[in-house]
């Protein structure tokens, strides 16, 4: 599982829709709507492409594959469905939230499978999912009151998901299966 070139790129497109949700007054809500959801499309067409070329850990593909395809529909929906920032607040609430136990989950099964994983990638994946979790709570309250708050934590924690995809590629050119 050296190939994460692909895994780097989705990384990278979920990291760049983050910011561009944090500079989003800044150049542009009509702007801002296309590009966060087709950066988060490609986001998940890259870490499908990853699943595809590295199948050699049955876990991670199906991992991979997983969050690759709710990566497309959380784009799509965000796309087509999110009339307003309340409604796309909560969607990125239940996307965060649902990535943070997903990446908990999936630390303890590579744990549990016959991958090369360490304690101390599935404590790095846990760290990252639970953070997510907090994340996800911390849009939903804030947005209650100040929806301007939650977008700037929505786009924190995107920003934050994608930076953590470049680094788990990183350490994954490192593992040795």
């Amino acid at each position: 599982m050296r190939k994460v070139t692909n895994l780097m790129i989705s990384g990278v497109s979920l990291a760049t829709s983050g910011i561009i949700i944090l500079v989003s007054d800044k150049i542009g809500i009509d702007l801002s709507k296309i590009l966060v959801p087709t950066l988060i499309v490609v986001s998940g067409v890259f870490a499908i492409q990853f699943a595809s070329i590295n199948r050699e850990v049955k876990v991670a593909y199906q991992y991979h594959i997983i969050q690759g395809i709710v990566f497309i529909i959380f784009g799509l929906i965000i796309g087509f469905g999110a009339k307003n920032l309340d409604v796309f607040l909560k969607y990125a609430t239940y996307f965060i939230i649902f990535l943070g136990l997903f990446d908990i989950i999936y630390g303890f099964a590579l744990v549990n499978s016959n991958y090369n994983w360490t304690w101390e990638k599935l404590l790095f994946k846990s760290f990252g999912g639970f953070l997510g979790i907090i994340g996800g709570v911390a849009i939903l309250a804030t947005s209650i009151t100040n929806q301007h708050s939650g977008l700037m934590i929505t786009g924190i924690m995107t920003t934050i998901m994608g930076i953590g995809t470049i680094d788990f590629a990183t350490k994954l050119k490192t593992i040795s299966t």
